[in-house]
Parts: C-alpha cells; sequence; structure tokens
C-alpha cells in the first residue's frame, strides 16, 4: 500500500520510462509533465516532445470496497484504502515535415507496449530522483500496476480538448494505469475475536432458557418461562458444506456419468452432523431435492471419512433428460421428523455441474442406396436408453474402424416429439464398419474398448458399431 504521493509516483516512473527509451529513438527528445494548453510549441526551437498529462482518476470497480468490515475482519488492513485507476493522455509535437510527432507516438507505444506493468524497481528508481517523492512507498504494494491502452473516439477526444485543454489540437493517445492503492494514515479499532462458534436451534434455546430458569426453584414454584423470549439462529458457517468433485464411482474422471452409475462426491462437511446443529442431508439436482441421509453421522465410524464423500446411484428419476446438470448439497436445520418439508433452509453447498450421458443400445440402417460416387445415402435408427425431447441438440458420430485413410462424419437432426428412437439421415458415406457415438446438448455416449490382454484389438474401441452398406 502507498501514502499520499502514490500517484505522483507513478506519473514520475511513467515519465522516467518514456524518456529513457524515447530519447534512443529520437535523439533530443524531452518527456514533460505540464497541462496540454501549456505545451509552446514555438519555444521548443523546433525540437519534438512528448507531454505526459494525468487527466481523469476514477475509483477501481473491482477494488473499491477492499476496506469493507467483512475483509478488515480477516486480519487484512486496518487502515482506509482507496483503490484508483489514474487516466493519462500523451501529446506529440514536433516538425511535421520530418513526421517528428508520428515517429514519437511509435516509439512512446511501443515503449508502453514492452513495460505494461510498473514494477517496484521502476518506481523505487524514479521516486530516489526527485526530492519530495522520496518518502513514497508505493515500491511495497502488493498488487500488480498494469498500463493498458485506451481506445478514444473522436467525440471523447474532442470533448476532452475542447473542455479541458481549450487549446490547439495534438496528436495524443491514451493510457490507463491500474490499480494504485492509497492508504490512509489511521487505524480504525478493531474488535475482540470470537472466542467460540456455536449452533442453537429454537427448539434446544427454548429448553436451554427453561433449565436455566428453573434451577434453583422448588418444584412447586416453579414457572414457564417468559413466552416473548426472541431467539436467534447462528449458522455454523465454519461447517458449510462444499463440493471438490463430481465423477463415477471406481473410475477414471475422464469417463462418463449414465444412467445407473453411482456418483462420487468428494468434498468437505458434505454430511449433516446433529452435533452442530444439522439435521439430515439432501441432494439437490437442478433444485429437485433427493434425501440421501437416513443414518445421523454421529452413529457412524470414522466421521472424517465419510464426511469427505457422498455416493448416489444415479436413476432416472433423479433426471431424465440428457445433457448438463447442477448438483448442490443442504444440511437442513430443522430436527423435526417432518423430512417431506418443502422447508429448504439450511447450509448450502457450492453447485457443481456434471454432465448426463446417453447410452447407445441398438443401431441398424433403415434405408440406403449409392450415389453416382457409389457413396451412401440414407436413414440410420439410433436406439438410446433415455427419452430424448424436441427442444435438445442431437448430433451423431460416425468414425470408420477399418477403413483406410479413415473417414469421420456428423450428422445433425431433430425430433419433434420426445423418443428413445432417433433418426438420422446420411449422406456421401464410404461404405465400412463405423463406431457411433451420439451428442446430446454436449453429452457424448460412451463407447466400450477392448480389455482382453490377449486380442489384437486390446485397448481398441470396438462398440457401439454399424455396418453401413448395401
Amino acid at each position: 500500500m502507498s501514502n499520499f504521493l502514490a500517484i505522483a509516483s507513478i506519473t514520475a516512473a511513467l515519465k522516467r520510462t518514456l524518456q529513457m527509451h524515447i530519447e534512443q529513438d529520437v535523439q533530443g527528445t524531452r518527456v514533460t509533465t505540464r497541462r496540454p494548453n501549456e505545451i509552446d510549441i514555438s519555444a521548443a526551437g523546433g525540437k519534438g516532445g512528448v507531454n505526459l498529462f494525468l487527466y481523469h482518476v476514477i475509483t477501481n470497480p473491482a477494488l473499491n470496497n477492499i476496506d469493507a468490515a467483512p475483509i478488515r475482519a480477516r486480519s487484512t488492513s486496518l487502515k482506509r484504502q482507496a483503490a484508483l485507476d489514474l487516466h493519462y493522455i500523451l501529446n506529440f509535437y514536433g516538425p511535421e515535415e520530418t513526421l517528428e510527432p508520428q515517429r514519437l507516438l511509435g516509439s512512446a507505444i511501443r515503449t508502453l507496449n514492452d513495460k505494461r506493468i510498473i514494477t517496484a524497481e521502476m518506481i523505487e528508481e524514479a521516486c530516489n530522483q526527485i526530492g519530495v517523492l522520496s518518502t513514497s512507498n508505493l515500491h511495497r504494494q502488493i498488487q500488480q500496476i498494469n498500463v493498458i491502452p485506451l481506445d478514444l473516439s473522436i467525440e471523447d477526444l474532442s470533448k476532452t480538448w475542447a473542455i479541458f485543454f481549450q487549446s490547439p489540437y495534438l496528436l495524443s493517445v491514451a493510457y490507463k494505469v491500474m490499480v494504485v492503492i492509497v492508504e490512509g494514515d489511521e487505524v480504525m479499532p478493531k474488535s475482540l475475536p470470537i472466542r467460540e462458534s456455536r449452533l442453537h436451534t429454537d427448539r434446544d434455546l427454548q429448553q436451554e432458557e427453561k433449565d436455566l430458569y428453573l434451577q434453583g426453584v422448588p418444584e412447586d414454584e416453579q414457572k414457564e418461562p417468559k413466552p416473548d423470549r426472541q431467539f436467534f439462529r447462528a449458522a455454523p458457517y465454519f461447517q458449510i458444506p462444499h463440493i471438490d468433485s463430481i465423477q463415477p464411482k471406481n473410475c477414471e474422471t475422464h469417463q462418463a456419468i449414465v444412467l445407473g452409475s453411482t456418483l462420487q462426491i468428494k468434498g468437505k462437511n458434505l454430511k449433516a452432523n446433529p452435533a452442530i446443529g444439522t439435521y439430515a442431508t439432501s441432494i439437490y439436482i437442478n433444485d429437485t431435492k433427493h434425501e440421501i441421509d437416513k443414518d445421523p453421522i454421529e452413529n457412524r465410524n470414522k466421521l472424517g471419512e465419510v464426511n469427505n464423500e457422498i455416493t448416489l446411484e444415479l436413476k432416472r428419476e433423479h433426471t431424465p433428460r440428457a445433457g448438463i446438470h447442477t448438483l448442490k448439497i443442504i444440511h437442513s436445520l430443522d430436527s423435526s421428523d417432518n423430512r417431506n418439508s418443502s422447508n429448504r433452509h439450511g447450509l448450502e453447498s457450492n453447485t457443481l455441474p456434471f454432465m448426463l450421458s446417453p447410452i447407445i443400445e441398438e443401431t441398424r440402417l433403415l434405408e440406403g442406396s449409392e450415389d453416382y460416387n457409389k457413396l451412401i445415402l440414407g436413414e440410420l435408427e439410433i436406439t438410446l436408453n433415455m427419452e430424448i425431447f424436441p427442444n435438445q441438440k442431437i448430433i451423431l458420430f460416425l468414425n470408420s474402424v477399418e477403413l483406410d485413410p479413415s473417414q469421420a462424419y456428423a450428422f445433425e437432426t431433430s425430433i419433434e416429439q420426445e423418443s428413445k428412437n432417433i433418426i438420422f439421415k446420411i449422406q456421401s458415406v464410404t461404405s465400412g464398419k463405423y463406431l457411433a457415438r451420439i451428442m446430446i446438448d454436449g453429452a457424448e455416449s460412451p463407447l466400450n474398448f477392448n480389455d482382453d490382454l490377449k486380442s489384437g484389438e486390446y485397448e481398441k474401441y470396438i462398440e457401439p458399431a454399424i455396418e453401413i452398406k448395401v
């Protein structure tokens, strides 16, 4: 972070960098930091120059709230900070007969293109040469400082020169420097740390209040606690479930998820734990609830291992459509036995997508004929293990098995009503045997391979296949 000299330090670093490199290209060039209307071309004695001027400062939209209270609570800086983007305009002047302004422009663009990042060394060297900037600490800023070219339209340029500078136009280009953090001097106070996090449901708090209220009171004098007490629920954020991955169990990560697959969901805090006030674990696929926890985690052994993995056998009722789906886990905070309630209040995990792939069960050539090139055209019928819907994108891929050179084709189709049987019109296909794959909304059907070590086709794809010939 930096003190009040941060903005001036950036200007000094840019000026020094431009001066060092432009002077090598166009000798005698000076880089100044005047207002554009103060540039006296006639007084330059026929020499060209570059003027660097900061004309606009805005807050950085990404880091504008970097000093917000929730961030300060995580032991970051306790001083107020302003995240700024600095807008500079570079003016180029000199004899037009020798195209000096354009040569200076090219040199400046090349220099700032090479120096896209203003390093700590560039800032420190520039500030050490200027006495008033010797106490700048911008070089200690953690965030990277980038130099980015801006595309100003003719309208923007005309407004800038007419309103800000009110002087004749000079060849100009604009750049943005982001992000510069200016830190305040006043240290903000910090509250005491949380010693322990606890969770109580309303029912637990009512019983606890009753026990405390009746403690030490004779039985004949006992009364119920006041009914108007308000109870508050504290969610155990440190126990929020988090999903890291979803994949078929006992399979490689690249293998497809299909109906009947056992999903292996890995992460942290996946199982509800009554010890902290969560009572049921539910998996939501596309916002449809599927309860999977019938056995509380407190009754299990190896709690840590169980809590980092959940399995779910994917059935048709979970999701009937091929394609992309979303999955998340919710822990219920309700200790009642009404597990069928639509109340979704609880601890909710992140949401991860998974792709449900169809399986080709049967392929057949319905009809076929040869064209004048002896290539086959006709209709293929593909039978899948699940219904396909009219609004889904359907593509068939064919890859030859024995042809040399190998052939590959793709055919797209659509359907008017849901069906497992999909008809594709094919054309210009070379006669032979082909492996067939179908893609539904991006989900591709899997191919089976030969796992017989003694076979000459070991680890080669073998099915589903179709013979296309007439």
